[in-house]
């Protein structure tokens, strides 16, 4: 084997807003999240994987919480979890 197929990368999880619709945010929720803040999102989620004890989605969903929670008390504060 080269060290080009030893070296090729396999996609094991991705990440969308619809997914985090699915989750239960609203769409006000989910529209005030970036690209950068689901890429950061996403990195979290990466980093929590490789410590995974509990189920996948309560991952999604702390890490989004998280996101989120920092949004608020960035802007007005109207979003409620």
């Amino acid at each position: 084997m080269d060290s080009l197929e030893t070296s090729r990368q396999y996609i094991v999880l991705s990440i969308s807003r619809l997914h985090l619709q699915s989750l239960g945010f609203t769409t006000e929720q989910i529209t005030r999240l970036s690209d950068d803040d689901m890429q950061a999102i996403a990195d979290g989620l990466q980093e929590e994987f490789s410590k995974l004890v509990g189920g996948f989605a309560q991952h999604i969903r702390f890490i989004t919480d998280l996101y989120l929670a920092e949004k608020e008390h960035e802007g007005d504060g109207t979003l409620a979890g």
